[in-house]
């Protein structure tokens, strides 16, 4: 009974009668690897079909550096039965990752002296089914390996499609500017209408670039998921701005340099006209392109170039890159929006959701806006 259960306890054997299985076990053999010893090796031949008994073994492939590890089989797991059946060459190199006791089922023997042959046929019926239920295994991981893959090939398109899209639409942004405010000396770029014109310059080419991407909009923070969340953390963090920009104002103000300088604006003495109506839509729809540019695209494109993993560096390197756009500006809008950056940043990465960080644009710039015209 104690040599049945020896091999009861692999799935080969399962279904087998006692007879059946006093009868391998006689042709059975026990023998013990040291921790690095070689069972068998790839592209021998051989008609055994091994047992692990205790402890693990490697499956090693050769390759063009050496050997490398495939997987790794514990106790209970049989393997060889390939090579059991049609005499094939070994297809890979087993080795004793620890010390290990196999259990080896010579063919060769059971051919000799097993003249039952409802014996041959029940281990030959046990190894058909393994064999089937390991190809099944493995044709299902390597579905999802390929899968795997496929999704691996469209990131990587998407972020090369990113960065070239990236820097060509920086480098005719740059050189336009640079050419208007050269030749055409009559055009102040701090006006408002060129500030228009210098958002659209960036915002169309990003719009096209998410157009042709194929991914969903709600990747790029175009969702109203966590809405409430975003909308309420928004106008905190924008109460919680008002006394930081008063004293940047303030600070800005002792080196003679003003947002009204940078950005013109009308004077706003009554909130309930239709000009200064409209032209609070308008900031704030300045502010949404603003914050989907920076953080809506740049972001979280950088999110997942960092493989979701490295949240701060998509908030540093998303700041860094939609400051430099504003080299025409100044050193100072440079600086204001590479700070701004980090904090509207870290909101995004917060809700994912563009509600907050829009808010919070909308609201700081514009009370540092009516600071600057006071």
């Amino acid at each position: 009974m104690e040599n049945q259960k020896e091999l009861k306890d692999f799935t080969l054997f399962k279904g087998m009668s006692d007879i059946t299985l006093n009868i391998l076990m006689e042709e059975t053999e026990h023998r013990y690897y040291k921790e690095g010893e070689t069972v068998i090796e790839e592209g021998s031949l051989g008609e055994e079909l091994y047992m692990i008994q205790s402890g693990s073994l490697e499956v090693l492939k050769a390759g063009n550096s050496g050997f490398f590890v495939i997987t790794e089989m514990s106790q209970g797991t049989q393997f060889g039965e390939i090579s059991f059946l049609d005499s094939s060459p070994r297809s890979a190199t087993i080795q004793a990752k620890t010390d290990a006791t196999v259990l080896i089922l010579r063919k060769k023997a059971i051919m000799e002296h097993v003249s039952n042959e409802e014996v041959l046929s029940e281990l030959y019926r046990n190894i058909g089914i393994m064999a089937s239920e390991r190809l099944r295994s493995r044709s299902s991981d390597y579905a999802g390996s390929l899968e795997k893959k496929i999704e691996l090939l469209h990131e990587k398109n998407y972020l090369n499609r990113f960065f070239i899209s990236l820097m060509g639409t920086f480098s005719i942004v740059l050189v336009l500017t640079s050419i208007i405010s050269s030749v055409l000396s009559g055009i102040n770029i701090y006006d408002r209408e060129f500030s228009w014109f210098f958002l659209l310059l960036i915002l169309l080419p990003v719009i096209l670039f998410v157009m042709k991407s194929g991914e969903p909009w709600y990747r790029f923070g175009l969702t109203l998921n966590n809405w409430k969340r975003s909308f309420i953390e928004g106008l905190l963090f924008s109460m919680g701005g008002i006394p930081v920009v008063f004293a940047i104002m303030k600070i800005a103000g002792e080196f003679g340099w003003r947002i009204g300088d940078a950005l013109s604006f009308p004077h706003i003495t009554d909130i309930t006209s239709l000009r200064n109506i409209l032209f609070s839509l308008s900031c704030f729809i300045y502010s949404f392109a603003n914050e989907f540019i920076a953080r809506g695209v740049f972001q979280s494109s950088l999110y997942r170039a960092f493989s979701n993993e490295k949240g701060w560096k998509a908030i540093v390197y998303s700041s860094f890159m939609f400051a430099l756009a504003h080299i025409p500006f100044g050193t100072m809008m440079v600086a204001v929006t590479l700070i701004s950056g980090f904090f509207l940043g870290f909101l995004f990465l917060r809700h994912g959701s563009l509600i907050g960080v829009t808010i919070v644009h909308f609201l700081l710039g514009g009370f540092a806006m009516l600071l600057s015209g006071s």
